[in-house]
């Protein structure tokens, strides 16, 4: 594939593609890793690591909403359908703001390659569905949780009318996937390959200094 971006429009040099997830865990569950450096036993509840998983919906993503207005970026949010459901009016936010919503599966630990087909086609309508309800459009995009699709996922999201996914990893730019059930575009929106990992990664730096000085004077604000 040689395709090549020459030039960005407006004579920019470098192009910053920003994404977010936004994810929550099924009720009484918290994420396998923590900010606390000794986990639990398994199958141990921890109250802490739940609270922690919880703080995204709670607090961060307005964090993030306040942010993204003062650089005036818009960002592609990749949510579980969970959060449209116990976070609504932030869903709704973010889209009226104009970030894109897309779809993220229900929650983080339902991971499609554990499913039977029959489930993962229901788990991609009932995203569909809960999405659509909370924001009055459907989600063109899909990000499986930890980045894993089944071999019928992309087909799965192509006959649901998705236009894009971010669950592969195999070039710079987007392209067209036939995959009989439809066409689907692998876009690197959500997941960049390594060297579009490090150009993202160089260009966070380049603005680094800046949003640490917004997220203090956030900090001063709202405290």
């Amino acid at each position: 594939m040689d395709k090549l971006i020459r030039q960005w429009p407006n004579q920019k040099k470098l192009a910053v593609l920003v994404t977010v997830m936004f994810e929550v865990w099924s009720d009484g569950k918290a994420p396998p890793y923590s900010p606390m450096t000794t986990s639990l036993k398994p199958g141990t509840v921890d109250p802490l690591g739940i609270s922690w998983s919880q703080y995204g919906g709670k607090t961060g993503i307005w964090r993030f909403m306040r942010i993204f207005d003062d650089v005036d970026i818009a960002a592609t949010i990749c949510l579980n359908a969970r959060c449209a459901e116990l976070y609504p009016e932030a869903v709704k936010e973010l889209y009226r703001r104009g970030h894109e919503i897309a779809a993220h599966s229900y929650t983080q630990d339902l991971i499609l390659p554990y499913l039977s087909l029959e489930q993962e086609t229901e788990v991609i309508q009932r995203c569909v569905g809960i999405i659509q309800g909370a924001i009055g459009t459907r989600p063109a995009g899909w990000f499986s949780p930890v980045a894993a699709p089944t071999a019928h996922t992309a087909g799965l999201l192509a006959a649901s009318g998705f236009l894009w996914h971010g669950d592969y990893n195999d070039a710079d730019l987007p392209y067209i996937l036939e995959t009989g059930k439809g066409k689907l575009s692998p876009s690197p929106t959500v997941i960049l390959p390594i060297i579009g990992r490090c150009v993202r990664v160089l260009a966070i730096f380049t603005t680094f200094i800046k949003i640490l000085s917004i997220i203090s004077i956030d900090r001063k604000r709202h405290h």
